[in-house]
């Protein structure tokens, strides 16, 4: 349930896990130490063209504002070669229109069944995103 991250201050999205948490990074606190997260998005409204050809791309905008957080050191976009060789921003795209640039290494196959490569497309249209 979405609405709950409202009612707790971890922003949890299930209640019931909260107790648990709290406990845990009191514990981690107490010992003068810390721990990393990972943080899941999905976007959709995205506006057509948002971002550009190579340095303003969507993966670029979401770092800039996680590290816009205090406290965060890193960011992991979850890809390796940054050229579409690797597959592994391999992403669904399951609506809307996404441009995608000649040197990604995507089959016809998978083009066609919707799969892009997050790292060389460019969304032309509102997209709904799946990872």
């Amino acid at each position: 349930d979405f609405d709950a991250v409202y009612d707790n201050a971890l922003f949890a999205a299930s209640a019931g896990v909260v107790p648990a948490w709290e406990a845990y990074l009191d514990g981690i606190r107490k010992a003068g130490s810390s721990i990393g997260a990972v943080v899941a998005l999905e976007v959709t409204g995205l506006p057509a063209g948002w971002g550009a050809p190579l340095y303003g791309k969507l993966d670029a905008e979401l770092a800039a504002a996680m590290m816009s957080i205090n406290a965060a050191n890193g960011v992991e976009i979850g890809y390796q070669c940054r050229s579409g060789s690797c597959g592994e921003c391999k992403v669904l795209c399951k609506s809307g229109k996404v441009a995608m640039e000649d040197h990604c290494a995507i089959s016809d196959d998978e083009k066609a069944e919707g799969w892009i490569w997050a790292c060389c497309a460019q969304p032309t249209s509102d997209c709904q995103l799946e990872a």
